[in-house]
């Protein structure tokens, strides 16, 4: 995008792709104004990239950017100060808070010599780049190991680990939480969407104590089942051992019972029933993963 008062909000789901995850182009003397890029996580793209000015990233999670391959400025949350050889500087009343990024920078630095205009190398060789632009650059954790900081952004699941940085300081895209985890995406007949996806190996046992789904349409009640047999919990009834409770409203979060503690080693199986207006079950299907 390249014009005036884009938005992109809380969109889990920017992933896996050799593009640009976000992206407010343009340059002096054509910019766009007054860009959001809110509350998103981009993961494996080429990062969150705004020129322009007037911007505000705040509250995101981008990491494992392909641009650290060498593609443009090698960096993941990047707020540019100057576009390649255009002198022309942006961002200079842009907004970065609360965002969690493994590499953040304005972009290489450019300047004119001799009358051309050419990159500019670092003592080492390296090519030098221009610290993230902004007139408000707050609380933001750059650089840090983010497996430290989340709890399994492996698997989706993008809560803060507890006491950690970004759990204090109130950094990236989510808060805990024992209620509520924002899943993007369309709502079925049936829940979806599963955190951790099903299938996933891997998984850690110490900070896997609950799990998460994305809410079947027009449904306010589901039940969960919990446990290590397929064909159990395939089958179970509220009055089967794998029931775990229920979880009403906007509620898609189950805590783990300490009966079903998760122990590195073993295989899960979990499935999320959902009532409808009606008190109509709509089964659900059987997700599993393979606990570290």
């Amino acid at each position: 995008s390249s014009g005036i008062n884009a938005e992109c909000h809380y969109g889990r789901g920017v992933m896996n792709s050799p593009k640009f995850g976000i992206r407010f182009d343009g340059e002096r003397p054509n910019i766009g104004y007054n860009g959001t890029v809110i509350g998103n996580v981009a993961m494996m793209t080429n990062g969150v990239n705004l020129k322009g000015d007037y911007h505000s990233a705040i509250n995101n999670f981008v990491v494992d950017s392909h641009s650290h391959n060498g593609h443009e400025q090698k960096c993941s949350l990047c707020v540019w100060k100057t576009v390649r050889r255009n002198l022309g500087v942006i961002n200079q009343h842009s907004t970065v808070v609360g965002n969690i990024a493994d590499l953040a920078n304005g972009g290489y630095v450019f300047k004119e010599i001799n009358g051309k205009v050419r990159p500019v190398l670092n003592p080492d060789g390296t090519r030098a780049v221009w610290p993230i632009q902004g007139s408000t650059i707050d609380n933001n954790l750059i650089g840090a190991d983010y497996n430290e900081l989340v709890n399994d952004a492996e698997h989706l699941d993008f809560r803060p680990v507890k006491k950690s940085a970004a759990d204090t300081n109130k950094v990236g895209p989510y808060k805990r939480s024992s209620r509520f985890y924002w899943i993007p995406g369309r709502q079925e007949k049936k829940a979806s969407e599963p955190v951790p996806p099903t299938g996933s190996v891997g998984v850690p046992a110490d900070r896997r104590r609950h799990v998460m789904w994305l809410n079947a349409y027009n449904c306010y009640h589901h039940q969960v089942y919990f446990g290590t047999s397929e064909e159990s919990v395939e089958s179970a009834t509220p009055s089967s051992p794998e029931y775990v409770g229920d979880a009403r409203g906007s509620t898609n979060i189950k805590s783990i019972p300490n009966k079903n503690k998760v122990i590195a080693g073993n295989t899960y199986y979990w499935r999320v029933d959902a009532i409808d207006g009606e008190d109509k079950i709509v089964k659900g299907d059987v997700w599993l993963f393979t606990a570290v």
